[in-house]
């Protein structure tokens, strides 16, 4: 059905495509629809508007990126389809405007718990045409994706997921070596203030407890001289009473 209306959309109508794209279509592909068909035509749609006029590119991956979803491992795997699908048939010139904060989006997917989120977000290194583009533009996508591949590399529950962050660390150090040295130089020295940060506020709290234990026992020892000295005068009270009372 979808494809059909496609076949109806006049080929002239720039401007009317435009406008249908950026306020609904975005939203219409968004996986709030659970039949999997119809969001695959949906996604066709995008494409084939994307493909007719490509200046809409980055209109529709930041309409995606805003709507992307939260707390559904499934939807995001099938975001990271259609986002690759995208990118299969994007401009290099498109591709430059809305590589940072899509990858941004990426290497949150990477460093996802659940698998398969990162194992699918990881095979865009896979495609070739997609990974053409990192490779052009790696000055700017390795920074950012850096982080993410080498935490993962070191501390994701899942082997697969370590052996495929493995390649994509192998494909950034062949695309430019220097600056994969200088990145894993920074990460580790970043790591290590971090880790002297931590160190840090251990001792300062260990202080404060031990300041805080002290000041306790320092308090009890004050109160307790008082508190002898207001038994004792008890005591003479009642001793005094006790002669009082004897002598009448």
């Amino acid at each position: 059905m979808m494809r059909g209306l496609l076949t109806l959309w006049p080929s002239s109508g720039v401007g009317c495509h435009a406008c249908v794209c950026s306020d609904w279509m975005c939203q219409l592909i968004t996986p709030s629809l659970t039949l999997d068909d119809v969001v695959r035509q949906l996604a066709y749609c995008i494409v084939q508007f994307i493909e007719k006029d490509a200046t809409l590119t980055e209109a529709v991956i930041k309409g995606m990126l805003k709507y992307w979803p939260k707390t559904s491992s499934q939807k995001e795997v099938m975001f990271l389809g259609e986002i690759e699908e995208i990118l299969d048939v994007i401009e290099p010139v498109q591709f430059v405007k809305v590589q940072e904060i899509l990858f941004r989006q990426i290497a949150r997917c990477v460093a996802s718990p659940h698998f398969q989120v990162a194992e699918r977000a990881l095979y865009y290194w896979n495609n070739e045409y997609v990974l053409n583009l990192i490779e052009d533009n790696c000055g700017t996508i390795l920074p950012i994706m850096f982080p993410s591949l080498y935490k993962m590399s070191k501390e994701h529950w899942n082997p697969t997921i370590i052996g495929l962050v493995y390649n994509v660390l192998k494909a950034f150090m062949e695309m430019n070596s220097k600056l994969f040295d200088e990145l894993t130089a920074q990460y580790k020295n970043d790591r290590a203030k971090e880790k002297k940060r931590d160190k840090d506020r251990e001792e300062l709290w260990t202080r404060l407890d031990k300041l805080a234990l002290t000041d306790a026992t320092n308090k009890d020892r004050s109160l307790q001289p008082v508190a002898s000295n207001n038994a004792n005068n008890a005591g003479l009270r009642d001793g005094d009473g006790d002669k009082s009372r004897k002598s009448t």
